[in-house]
């Protein structure tokens, strides 16, 4: 089927891009909009007069950043959501609970950075009617997150820039992805949901176990995890929080994209 800028031109309409670092963050949307494959970790989906790309861009700020770069060039979009999971950094979090940010952190920054701001707001004029839609029936916040430059657990963040906020949550990809849009001209928006909470940690980075795409390997994680047997039952109960995010963060985009 035809992919990138030739699907748009014969096919006007509101041209929006949601990213994601992983597959299994967006397994069941891709499932639920009944996307179409327009290459590798690249998904075209159609709701009225609304175009949604779906593309991964890998785990981390390196990925992230090189990954939004280049599908911000194919695909132009004048909206770009960013969408995956996200750890709590806030007591009382449910897994699946939906997080809409309204500003974005990178900690630690780079040292030698000085162009690099202190946060991102995030709250653009579709913010409101976003919230409204994603938080329809479902338990949604409006927080903050903070984009890891680097794997931190969780005690080590309570010095972080989102300290004191509310509804902070933690992943690693939101701020540069943020930055790239609203670089690019586009309006942005980010939707998180919660896997792990507060008090929990997976044990290991997840880029530990992620190929050279950042995508999750099932041959490292086999091996870390067959060294390390002590985090299986940690993994086994973040795989099925994980699946619970994904099915709410389906669930919570379909309606938004059909609301447009």
């Amino acid at each position: 089927m035809p992919s990138g800028n030739y699907f748009y031109e014969r096919h006007p309409a509101l041209k929006i891009l949601i990213l994601a670092a992983l597959k299994q963050e967006i397994k069941y949307l891709v499932k639920e909009l009944g996307a179409r494959s327009g290459g590798e970790g690249d998904w075209l989906a159609r709701s009225g007069k609304t175009e949604a790309a779906i593309v991964l861009t890998g785990m981390g700020v390196a990925n992230a950043t090189v990954r939004t770069a280049s599908a911000l060039l194919v695909h132009r979009p004048s909206l770009v959501i960013s969408a995956g999971f996200a750890g709590a950094l806030y007591e009382g979090a449910e897994y699946g609970e939906l997080i809409c940010p309204e500003t974005a952190f990178l900690h630690p920054k780079p040292p030698g950075s000085p162009t690099t701001p202190d946060s991102i707001g995030l709250c653009g004029p579709r913010f409101k009617d976003f919230f409204a839609v994603v938080s329809k029936g479902k338990s949604a916040k409006r927080g903050s997150i903070v984009t890891l430059s680097e794997w931190i657990e969780k005690p080590a963040l309570k010095d972080s820039p989102a300290a004191g906020l509310q509804y902070p949550v933690c992943d690693m990809e939101t701020f540069p992805v943020a930055g790239a849009a609203l670089k690019s001209g586009a309006e942005f928006l980010a939707l998180r949901s919660i896997t792990d909470r507060a008090d929990e940690e997976i044990g290991i980075s997840p880029m530990d176990i992620a190929d050279t795409k950042g995508q999750i390997s099932i041959r490292l994680a086999a091996g870390r995890f067959a060294s390390n047997p002590h985090l299986i039952p940690r993994a086994i109960k973040f795989g099925r929080s994980s699946d619970k995010a994904a099915r709410a963060l389906a669930s919570a985009l379909k309606e938004f994209l059909m609301s447009l």
